[in-house]
């Protein structure tokens, strides 16, 4: 048997029959790509659709945060989370789970220390002036917002409440005053000029945020009040899992002709409501879901009608540990940072010494991200092989 049909077979041959193999699949290629799209070797060697769009619009890149808010309402239904009676239990274990996410999101934030620089006060940095929201964070308040409406409606309410809360959202954007140096304003779209950014700034505060040098309002990407519409991405998950999910032809056409409704829509609102990730627009709901099902049917063909799966693999190992390796990768690209070497920190001087020399800019910066995958994937592999997985 040669090594490749070897190492496929002990994955499989690990993997629990009652799982549905395209949603780890799926979640196990979101998980992968935020991984490459992360660590770049050089922030200043990237290819293009490997970057975030500057503002408006959008790239391959933007579609993977919402692809995996939409794999996670998909998976509250898939888990048969949707069937069970709200009760107090149920909800603490919700909470419990929600607060593990924002805890880990926390841990990462606090996690930097630049060894070798003088006078650098690591409580005032990282703990007293601590990023509050962040990918993780986002997912657990998304998480807590999607269950209570999944628990507590019928399943055409979930859209109905998706479209709602893309509605609600866009009219505070549009129609909610704020002021700026004394000059009430409404419906500015602009970088630091939104009611958006007017709220995490009063809410969370200007040392709190991503963006903290930012004018008139400092905000945060994964902000309080896109949180709305974050949540429709992954309500729009639960609805396609709640009626399309199955290993039927006729399902995959239906799961694949709503991806193309849905883009062909956002696209169509982005004439009046711009395409935009860290606005999280009604109209970004609409395209990255229309992309997010469109993959999901073209995996279904794939592994369940087609059961051509030897390659799907490594994502099966990322998918059924996602937050496992996304956590071991923020940990270990920051201290690739933390790590003085030279002039420079180790991720530099490695990028420098070794990918920048042996390929050129662009693609080695692109080679070190993927052997950077390869490092974070080995634990997580010898943890699926030994059925570690952490679970929150």
């Amino acid at each position: 048997m040669n090594p490749v049909s070897h190492y496929t077979q002990s994955v499989f041959g690990r993997y629990a029959s009652n799982r549905l193999l395209s949603l780890d699949v799926l979640r196990g290629l979101a998980v992968v790509a935020m991984i490459v799209v992360n660590t770049p070797g050089d922030w200043g060697h990237v290819y293009a659709p490997l970057l975030h769009a500057s503002w408006n619009g959008w790239t391959p890149t933007d579609v993977i945060f919402p692809a995996f808010l939409f794999i996670m309402g998909m998976s509250i239904v898939a888990s048969g989370l949707d069937t069970k009676t709200p009760d107090l239990k149920l909800y603490a274990s919700i909470a419990s789970r929600a607060l593990k996410l924002f805890g880990l999101g926390l841990l990462i934030a606090v996690f930097y220390y630049p060894f070798g620089q003088e006078g650098f006060n690591w409580w005032e940095s990282q703990v007293e002036e601590i990023r509050i929201m962040g990918v993780l964070q986002r997912i657990a308040l998304v998480y807590i917002f999607c269950t209570v409406i999944v628990l507590n409606s019928k399943p055409l309410s979930w859209l109905v409440s998706a479209a709602a809360l893309c509605a609600a959202y866009w009219a505070m954007m549009m129609l909610a005053p704020y002021s700026v140096l004394g000059v009430d304003m409404a419906g500015t779209l602009a970088h630091g000029n939104s009611f958006a950014a007017f709220i995490d700034d009063f809410f969370l505060g200007r040392e709190h945020v991503y963006f903290d040098l930012i004018v008139p309002f400092a905000y945060d990407p994964e902000g309080l009040l896109s949180t709305l519409s974050a949540t429709s991405t992954a309500l729009l998950g639960a609805v396609c899992a709640k009626f399309f999910i199955n290993k039927e032809a006729s399902s995959i056409f239906w799961v694949a002709l709503s991806g193309i409704v849905l883009f062909v829509l956002g696209d169509f609102l982005s004439e009046q409501i711009p395409i935009n990730k860290t606005l999280w627009t009604p109209s970004f709901v609409l395209v990255t879901a229309g992309v997010s099902l469109v993959i999901t049917a073209a995996f279904m063909l794939i592994l369940d009608q087609l059961e051509v799966r030897g390659w799907s693999a490594p994502l099966v190992v990322c998918g059924t540990n996602a937050i496992a390796i996304y956590v071991l990768a923020a940990l270990l690209s920051r201290l690739l940072i933390m790590i003085p070497v030279a002039d420079t920190s180790l991720q530099g001087w490695l990028y420098s010494t070794l990918f920048q020399p042996a390929f050129g800019d662009k693609p080695g910066s692109l080679a070190f991200a993927l052997v950077f995958l390869v490092v974070c994937y080995l634990p997580i592999h010898a943890m699926y092989k030994r059925g570690i997985f952490l679970k929150v």
